[in-house]
């Protein structure tokens, strides 16, 4: 459903998008987002099931595996053929890891996580770049994490990932720079998601309570503003970095956390 406050977002019409992920949680909100504002909204997401229920909002779905190269390519080039255009790519699509010490991490976990949040970006990233910047105009947006600034307690391979699309961010900046396309990073702080509960059970819990709660140490502050996010605080901050009125921003790790990050 679209809250009130998405009506006050970039006018999006005749502007495609495409977010990767786009199926629940953040992404979902922000596909949701874009279609409010306008946009042809497209949702890529391996999660067929959950895809189907964007038809309401006038989303179009398409499947995807962020880390099948061949695949990633097809659908981008699909995308802008089919609707002869492609401006917005939100890379969204992403898994977390285990809360697993780095003594006993294996490297097949290693692998799961870097490849969908590290690789899958770069694989889209690619072929959005390779698609805007013949065209002369567009926007990627990366999705990181606050865990690219501060890490966690056991989640090594996702921090490292996280921290990898912000410098993988920065770089294609500075390649796309002359060419019209700005390339900036969503970083969301802890967020109630399923991806959120997937991480915090068990132990995890108490760690986000935690971090919400706060202290009064000058090392942690917990969470500022003294609640999660919900996905739809990170629609405004997309949107914006979307549009015209963010044109001279590029290269940027844009925080929304509460914040968390500040301290």
């Amino acid at each position: 459903m679209t809250s009130p406050e998405r009506a006050a977002h970039p006018d999006f019409r005749g502007r495609v998008a495409l977010i990767t992920g786009g199926a629940s949680g953040i992404g979902r909100a922000i596909a949701e987002g874009f279609a409010a504002a306008g946009a042809t909204t497209v949702a890529a997401d391996l999660n067929e099931a959950a895809l189907a229920e964007l038809a309401p909002a006038g989303i179009e779905a398409v499947p995807l595996d962020v880390t099948d190269e061949a695949q990633v390519d097809r659908t981008f080039a699909g995308v802008a053929d089919r609707h002869g255009r492609l401006d917005v790519v939100v890379n969204c699509a992403g898994v977390v890891s285990r809360k697993i010490p780095v003594t006993e991490l294996d490297v097949a976990e290693w692998n799961r996580v870097i490849d969908v949040d590290l690789f899958g970006v770069f694989l889209c990233s690619r072929a959005a770049a390779r698609i805007l910047q013949p065209a002369g105009s567009g926007r990627i947006i990366n999705v990181s994490s606050i865990t690219s600034k501060i890490p966690r307690l056991n989640m090594a391979a996702y921090c490292v990932a996280k921290a990898g699309v912000v410098q993988l961010t920065k770089v294609l900046a500075l390649e796309l720079a002359k060419s019209g396309v700005t390339v900036n990073a969503l970083c969301p702080g802890g967020t109630v998601t399923p991806l959120l509960e997937e991480s915090t059970s068990g132990d995890g819990r108490a760690d986000m309570d935690y971090r919400v709660a706060g202290d009064t140490s000058v090392y942690r502050m917990g969470v500022p503003r003294g609640r999660l996010a919900t996905p739809d605080d990170h629609v405004g901050p997309t949107l914006f970095l979307a549009s015209d009125a963010a044109a001279h921003m590029t290269g940027q790790a844009v925080f929304v956390d509460g914040g968390e990050s500040v301290v």
